[in-house]
């Protein structure tokens, strides 16, 4: 029982970076593709229903920057990653 136990823990805690750092999709209530997030090497791109580049958002000691498509500095976030 213990085993099966230790199996189970570590084939979950090898798997959980693919579900936190999955794609994820914001549709309306129609089903229509409203925005959409793609995770790169701890930057994560936001993109329109068009796929044409929102913002980007790179987490950095405990904030999020947020860069518009240009790269500007369009805000600063804190991030407290014990909550999420």
């Amino acid at each position: 029982m213990a085993r099966l136990f230790a199996i189970v823990a570590a084939v979950s805690v090898l798997t959980l970076p693919t579900f936190v750092c999955a794609d994820k999709t914001v549709r309306d209530r129609n089903g229509s593709l409203v925005k959409t997030w793609h995770d790169r090497n701890g930057s994560i791109d936001v993109r329109d229903r068009n796929g044409s580049l929102k913002e980007t958002r790179t987490y950095r000691n405990g904030s999020v920057d947020i860069r518009d498509r240009n790269g500007t500095l369009i805000g600063t976030e804190k991030y407290d990653r014990s909550r999420h």
